[in-house]
């Protein structure tokens, strides 16, 4: 049914077009006339009658106008007739003056482009259930949906939309967000190569019983590729050892006074005037490392790995004679050469008696392996008689000090 009554003719409804120094009959109009009698043109101030057509925008005149002709063209806008705006010419404040509104748009006739940027409000999107979501919930692109979330639940894309879905298992999370990892949940076979960063862990996090479990026996160290491995269990008495690169076991070495020695003259050494003589000391009384020589050199030498201090005593022992006095010296020889001096200066009580004569001392020394030392004396008079030493009072002994 056509409308029926009368409607108020508004600003928006009358329109004006004036031409001046125009020499055409065509002229193009600002709007779509409906007709030749919605329109009132006058010429110089003379209203033109049936010398004129329209046909949309453009208006034809039976004679061309001359340079100094004015034309003035009035256009009314019947009630009924619709008005086709220009491309791009409608904006937001001509869409509130004829009030536009959803119930006078097409369905799908507002397109993106003619949205301004951001000017869509939440509040104006359609309302949405309680908990939910907009999200495009397929694996193809096209119209969102509104996913609804349960407590504690998130979204989980499933590469055909979203799950949602709470933690569950050996982590469940709460509704701040707070994720907790059941007890006993994290084993070796969840945890791969460094995957746990030190920063990670708390200081003293780790109990014992946390560890894997050893062979009894067993100790941690640090292996040639700097990883923590298990070193097999030690023998019975062995200790663990360093070469100041590796550990290792090993035999259990006593604190004790070894090497040592012990040895006495076979036969006494004829010793002659002013002369440097070695002691023959052809019986050892005992030799742990059989570190003494009793046969040839009669000397004692340490032996490779034993170096350190050691401490001797010696004594060389003869009888005076029929000398009414007698000097002597006991020396200590090391690789050959004099090292260690004691003197000893004898006077009989009684003249032309037959009274026993000794030189004695003992001495700490620093040895390294291969350094060998021999008992050597020297006698002084009176007069150059020679004198042998007795068996039984001259012997030599030493022994590596323990701890030092």
């Amino acid at each position: 049914m056509s409308y029926l009554g009368t409607v108020e003719l508004k600003e928006s409804d009358i329109r004006r077009f004036d031409v001046t120094s125009s020499t055409s009959a065509t002229h193009t109009l600002t709007w779509t006339a409906p007709s030749e009698q919605s329109l009132i043109v006058t010429i110089n101030g003379v209203k033109q009658q049936n010398n004129y057509t329209v046909s949309g925008t453009t208006l034809t005149l039976d004679a061309a106008l001359i340079a100094t002709d004015a034309m003035e063209v009035i256009g009314i806008v019947d009630v009924g007739t619709t008005i086709t705006p220009a491309q791009g010419s409608v904006n937001t404040d001509q869409l509130a003056n004829v009030s536009v509104t959803t119930a006078k748009l097409a369905a799908d006739s507002v397109t993106s482009a003619k949205i301004v940027d951001g000017a869509v409000a939440n509040a104006d999107l359609a309302d949405m259930a309680a908990n939910t979501v907009k999200v495009r919930d397929a694996n193809s692109s096209g119209v969102p949906s509104d996913k609804a979330l349960a407590t504690t639940e998130i979204l989980i894309g499933d590469g055909t939309g979203f799950t949602a879905a709470a933690l569950s298992g050996d982590a469940t999370m709460t509704n701040a967000g707070a994720v907790t990892i059941a007890n006993d949940a994290v084993n070796a076979a969840k945890l791969a190569d460094d995957a746990v960063d030190t920063a990670a862990v708390a200081d003293n996090a780790v109990t014992l019983a946390k560890m894997a479990g050893l062979v009894r026996g067993k100790i941690i160290y640090g292996d040639a590729s700097g990883d923590p491995a298990a070193l097999t269990v030690g023998g019975a008495n062995e200790v663990l050892t360093s070469d100041g690169t590796d550990v290792s076991w090993a035999a259990a070495t006593a604190a004790d006074n070894t090497p040592s020695f012990g040895a006495v003259p076979s036969a006494g050494t004829t010793v002659a005037y002013n002369t440097f003589t070695k002691i023959t000391l052809g019986t050892e009384l005992w030799d742990t490392d059989s570190a003494f020589d009793p046969t040839t050199n009669y000397r004692f030498t340490v032996p490779t790995g034993e170096a350190g201090k050691y401490f001797f005593t010696y004594k060389i022992n003869w009888d005076a004679g029929s000398g009414d006095g007698d000097d002597m010296l006991v020396v200590l020889y090391k690789n050959g050469v004099r090292t260690v001096y004691t003197e000893d200066s004898f006077e009989k009580s009684t003249p032309g008696s037959n009274e026993s004569f000794f030189g004695q001392t003992s001495c700490i020394m620093d040895l390294a392996a291969a350094d060998y030392l021999e008992l050597y004396c020297y006698q002084i008079g009176p007069g150059s008689t020679s004198r042998t030493t007795s068996t039984n009072k001259t012997f030599f002994s030493g022994f590596k000090l323990a701890g030092v």
